[in-house]
């Protein structure tokens, strides 16, 4: 199954990239290393014992369509440029599930409605599974009113590998 741009314009989302197209990793594992590389660089200072490999070896895990943990993945124009994962849970607040993780757009293609188009094909799937709710967590201050303007409010505070993290919700039955 993918998800097309078209399907989110049925949401009311305005598209802002043509030629945008969102598939599961699962679709596309040759890209399996690139998302890894992406999450690596971008988070990998939080849990530093861990290296590229481990990064790799774990996201095998997410190559899937219907279950968790899931990575669909981002292409403009058939390149690769963004990812982002639904995980069961995320090593903090155990009782709540599901996690949206690894929010990632490539630098040069940033502003310009990806993130957005990654975030809710995950909400839109999050729905689908017979979910309420999503949850996601962010060490940057500076990206929670990006979520707050997407329907997301701050659940509480809490510590991820010893960084305080802000845990934030999203209502996916009626957003």
């Amino acid at each position: 199954m993918k998800f097309i741009l078209l399907n989110i314009m049925l949401l009311g989302t305005t598209i802002l990239k043509p030629n945008l197209e969102i598939k599961y990793l699962k679709e596309c594992p040759q890209y399996t290393e690139t998302c890894a590389e992406w999450s690596f660089t971008t988070w990998g200072h939080h849990t530093p014992e861990r290296t590229l490999a481990d990064f790799v070896k774990s996201r095998q895990e997410y190559l899937n369509d219907d279950k968790l943990p899931l990575t669909i993945v981002a292409f403009y124009n058939n390149i690769p440029v963004g990812m982002c994962s639904l995980a069961t849970n995320r090593g903090i607040l155990p009782e709540l599930t599901p996690w949206l993780a690894a929010l990632y757009v490539v630098p040069e293609y940033r502003l310009q409605g990806i993130g957005k188009a990654l975030e809710q094909a995950i909400c839109n799937k999050v729905k689908a599974m017979g979910f309420d709710r999503i949850y996601c967590f962010t060490s940057d201050q500076s990206i929670i009113p990006w979520y707050q303007k997407n329907g997301w409010t701050i659940r509480c505070s809490s510590k991820m590998h010893d960084h305080a993290v802000t845990v934030l919700e999203k209502n996916t039955k009626n957003p």
